[in-house]
């Protein structure tokens, strides 16, 4: 089985691995990733996956069609997760990139809300005074005319919360700072279980249903614009466990991250901590021409796109196949794949084309007052393979050793779990496969499975019957 240390601290250096992953990204969000790099000692491979989650909520409710006459489109929604182990940088590196891309805008949403506040304090004090029956209707219809706020930034939330504010129209950045512990405690944790399972079911299709209730005759579907989910946790039995780790693959909330590790801190802590209010405006401008361009369009895959897109998803239904007949965990994962590229090719198309937007109508897009009727662009070969190669990066630099901690992270011996795996399916049949013994052990093929039962066999451990294995 693959080791922790032989793709942690005998892979390339990081000033390498930073070259790599910036080399697959759109050049404006590269010089951005810059900047924020020189403010923390996280990797840059920490940045850059984590700014994808950062810039969802900005997508505006931009859809991706595949074919021209499509009903709908994939719309952005981008889970990103930092495990590592406390004090590495995650809450930072999220922190330093959620003020630089929606500081603004939160600042906006704040000011319209104190403002509509102290109106509804007016409407409200006039409404107890007043006398005429005609009045009162209007003031009360008035009243119910005033927008509820708008989150940019949600902590923590429970489900009721965040479903409000999706209601209410949010495009937020949700962080959940302790995600192991979260899990851990969700089942005896109503509202946190409740969150975690939104979560879970919001990803695949970008919208949800609202709870009916006696002031609301029927449910609604609500249509997401853009979403995106931070979370981080320690490694261990104080964080995530390799329980939770099995678990949360086997009931498929992990399979829906984008997860990113980092065993060794490769830089120094800058002295710098804060950008300078013109590294600041460099950020803020982007992210307002991004904002733009994303209420403005919508795309659609070009015909070389496309052949490259069916390429991808051939690949990815035979690995997926493969990956669900053994049992392997990360499958869910797989089978996503295709929506989570196509979600990273909406948010490299919008960053390489924005540039020429211009913010200066802004709030009136912000407050609803100008609105777009959105042409259909075409997204190109070269986007859609740059958003596959950064897919390919993240996937294998990342997330798939997703199982390597959680097997380093276990007490046991891989050996000794397929050997007490094995046991336990004797006890019940004479005999097991090697599927079996994958689902029961949660050690793949690639994992070193075979060459764990080569080794088991040649000890005279386990013995091996055909294509069974029995004690």
């Amino acid at each position: 089985m693959s080791q922790l240390k032989n793709w942690l601290i005998e892979d390339e250096p990081a000033t390498k691995k930073s070259k790599n992953i910036l080399a697959k990204m759109p050049s404006n969000l590269v010089g951005l990733i810059g900047v924020a790099d020189k403010k923390t000692f996280v990797s840059t491979d920490v940045l850059a996956i984590t700014s994808l989650s950062v810039l969802a909520p900005l997508c505006s409710g931009i859809k991706l069609f595949r074919n021209i006459d499509d009903i709908d489109g994939d719309r952005v929604v981008v889970y990103v997760a930092s495990f590592f182990r406390s004090g590495g940088g995650k809450t930072s590196a999220v922190n330093l990139l959620k003020d630089a891309f929606l500081g603004w805008l939160d600042e906006y949403y704040a000011k319209e809300y104190e403002i509509n506040e102290k109106l509804k304090e007016e409407l409200e004090k006039e409404l107890e005074v007043c006398k005429d029956a005609q009045e009162k209707k209007l003031l009360i219809k008035k009243l119910n005319a005033l927008k509820s706020g708008v989150d940019v930034f949600i902590p923590n939330a429970t489900e009721a919360g965040l479903k409000e504010s999706l209601k209410n129209g949010s495009t937020p950045l949700i962080t959940l700072d302790n995600l192991g512990k979260m899990i851990s405690i969700a089942k005896r944790n109503e509202h946190v279980g409740q969150l975690l399972k939104m979560v879970d079911e919001i990803f695949d299709s970008a919208n949800f249903s609202t709870n009916r209730t006696l002031s609301q005759g029927r449910t609604q579907n609500i249509k997401i614009g853009g979403l995106g989910l931070y979370a981080a946790s320690t490694l261990g039995n104080s964080g995530l466990s390799s329980k939770m780790i099995y678990e949360g693959l086997e009931d498929g909330l992990l399979n829906r991250f984008l997860i990113v590790f980092q065993q060794e801190i490769e830089k120094n802590i800058p002295f710098e901590k804060y950008l300078s209010k013109e590294e600041l405006k460099e950020f803020v401008i982007f992210a307002k021409k991004f904002y733009v361009y994303a209420s403005k369009y919508n795309l659609l895959l070009s015909e070389e796109a496309k052949q490259e897109a069916i390429k991808f998803n051939a690949k990815i239904s035979k690995e997926f196949r493969t990956k669900y007949s053994i049992g392997d965990e990360t499958s869910g994962f797989t089978s996503r794949s295709i929506t989570m590229l196509y979600r990273i090719a909406i948010i490299f198309h919008i960053t390489e084309n924005c540039e020429a937007e211009s913010p200066d109508n802004i709030e009136a897009l912000l407050d609803k007052t100008v609105c777009f009727d959105r042409e259909m662009i075409l997204l190109s070969k070269e986007t859609m393979l740059s958003a596959i190669d950064f897919f390919e990066y993240v996937k294998k630099e990342h997330t798939f050793k997703i199982l390597d901690v959680a097997n380093q992270n276990s007490r046991k011996s891989a050996a000794q779990k397929v050997l007490e795996s094995i046991q336990r399916l004797c006890e019940k049949n004479k005999h097991c496969t090697i599927r079996q013994i994958t689902q029961a052990s949660r050690i793949a093929q690639k994992d070193g499975l075979l060459q764990i039962l080569d080794d088991l066999l040649s000890i005279d451990k386990i013995k091996k019957e055909g294509k069974f294995y029995t004690i």
